[in-house]
């Protein structure tokens, strides 16, 4: 082989590997072109669309109400009566044991006033609603926190007591909350008197003997010879019964 020959073979050698670095560096960057605009203006479009969205809806297009998990407190105060009771439908308030609660956004409540039974001379009675109700009667939706007050009144409570002398020449006859009795704490009575006393009172019955007569007992709410001595709980009869003196 010529000098001339041997050239041109290493300039095809140096050409071939060239050619073979430059493919090799052309194949790497195969996957990473570069965006075109167009593409670029599409990506922006579609993020420019999920940013505006309203804020209420999710990707999907359901509703989130605002309202989710909201609540209410409602608040029950009692005045006048230390044995009444308000109660709320639905369960929660149960005044004067448990007087506030939270209530789901939207509930209806209604509240209900109970007198409990007559004690120590005196029967409850409802007044009404103030605040966020009135009247007596309550039915409130809640939208929003609200207190309510009941007001009661204890009303006395009385009963009559009637006493009967019986017997010939019957004597008289105190009914008296003190014993002995006399006109300013008692009540004098003829043949037949009653009079009326708060449930709870009690009234001591004392027999007066006329001259001639003998108080020989009771009967009926009291019974012996002894001072009557009751405590009232209702209307009672007492008959007191005297004799002709031996």
């Amino acid at each position: 082989m010529t000098k001339i020959q041997t050239r041109i073979a290493l300039v095809a050698l140096v050409a071939i590997l060239a050619a073979l670095a430059l493919a090799g560096w052309a194949n790497q960057g195969v996957g990473e072109a570069t965006p075109s605009p167009s593409s670029q203006a599409s990506a922006s479009a579609d993020t420019s669309a999920d940013a505006s969205a309203s804020p209420s809806e999710s990707p999907s297009g359901v509703a989130s109400p605002s309202t989710t998990g909201t609540s209410y407190l409602l608040t029950v105060t009692i005045s006048g009566a230390g044995n009444a009771v308000v109660q709320s439908t639905p369960a929660g308030i149960n005044c004067p044991t448990n007087c506030s609660a939270r209530f789901p956004a939207g509930t209806v409540v209604t509240l209900t006033a109970l007198a409990s039974a007559p004690t120590g001379g005196y029967e409850t009675h409802f007044n009404g609603f103030s605040g966020a109700c009135a009247g007596t009667t309550c039915t409130i939706q809640m939208d929003q926190s609200a207190t309510v007050a009941s007001s009661f009144a204890l009303i006395p409570q009385f009963a009559t007591l009637t006493v009967v002398k019986s017997g010939p020449d019957a004597g008289g006859l105190f009914i008296s909350s003190a014993v002995p009795p006399n006109s300013s704490t008692g009540i004098y009575c003829g043949p037949t008197c009653s009079a009326s006393f708060q449930i709870g009172t009690t009234v001591t019955l004392y027999p007066v003997q006329a001259i001639g007569t003998v108080f020989t007992g009771w009967s009926g709410a009291c019974t012996g010879t002894d001072l009557c001595v009751l405590t009232i709980t209702g209307p009672a009869t007492v008959t007191a019964t005297y004799s002709s003196a031996p």
